[in-house]
């Protein structure tokens, strides 16, 4: 079976920061699972016994927690004293136990009990899909997620790339190009305008092809390099204008999916 990483690039295509994409499967995950209803989560969840001296439950989101089949109240860590005080009305009894959890350990009063929880996965890339019943129910919201955050660092790689791109004087071009990519970037990352973003490539590659009109009816001699830094340009904007289109999709996507939830 494909790889989470095979799923991703089935969207964004190759992708070789494999550091990063493994950081954002787990982001993913452990975002989708703080947001699912514990009914959901239910039919994925585990039993963490406690003995009696607590157990770490670091890694996991809790759900309940009972003894012996009676439900026991998660409480404030606070109360903890009162909890085991024979004269205090919050004492937990064997059919009306109570828990708390402090610095990552949970207990279970009295003498311990059980918590029922989901265990937050280890994703990488290598991890298979499907692999899990888990994996197979929300690989969709998983993996667009991380194919939104692929898409976010093509275009800022890209964008980086273009602002370092400046004319030469011999043509006599004087369209200040890195200005205009800066406020591409600006529109992407800080305030996730796609559609401004894409207007302001069009104005961008509207003007080059206006530059170009004009040298050429001038007569005057244009560079190779700046012909060539042309066609890089060009090439780049469109490039960063079909991740764009893809990008408000799949964010459309993911939106429709993560309402979806409850």
């Amino acid at each position: 079976m494909a790889t989470l990483q095979e799923k991703v690039q089935g969207y964004v295509g190759t992708f070789a920061d494999t550091g990063s994409l493994s950081s954002w499967l787990v982001q993913s995950v452990h975002r989708l699972i703080d947001l699912l209803p514990n009914a959901k989560l239910e039919l994925y969840s585990t039993n963490v016994p406690d003995g009696g001296s607590g157990v770490t439950l670091s890694g996991y989101r809790v759900l309940r927690a009972h003894k012996l089949g009676y439900g026991a109240r998660i409480t404030d860590p606070a109360l903890k004293a009162r909890l085991a005080d024979s004269a205090s009305i919050y004492k937990a009894t064997n059919t009306s136990p109570a828990a708390y959890i402090e610095n990552g350990v949970g207990f279970i009063l009295p003498t311990g009990g059980t918590f029922i929880a989901f265990r937050y996965p280890a994703l990488a890339c290598t991890t298979v899909a499907g692999s899990t019943q888990f994996l197979t129910d929300f690989e969709d919201y998983i993996v667009i997620y991380v194919a939104v955050r692929c898409l976010h660092q093509n275009i800022s790689t890209k964008i980086a790339t273009l602002t370092t791109l400046s004319f030469s004087e011999e043509s006599g071009i004087t369209y200040d190009f890195a200005t205009q990519i800066a406020q591409i970037q600006t529109y992407v990352n800080t305030e996730e305008d796609f559609e401004l973003a894409t207007a302001k490539i069009g104005e961008v590659n509207l003007r080059l092809n206006d530059i170009k009109t004009k040298l050429e009816a001038s007569g005057l001699l244009i560079s190779q390099e700046d012909k060539r830094l042309m066609d890089t340009i060009t090439k780049g904007t469109q490039e960063i204008s079909q991740s764009l289109m893809l990008l408000k999709e799949l964010n459309a996507q993911y939106t429709f999916l993560m309402s979806n939830l409850q």
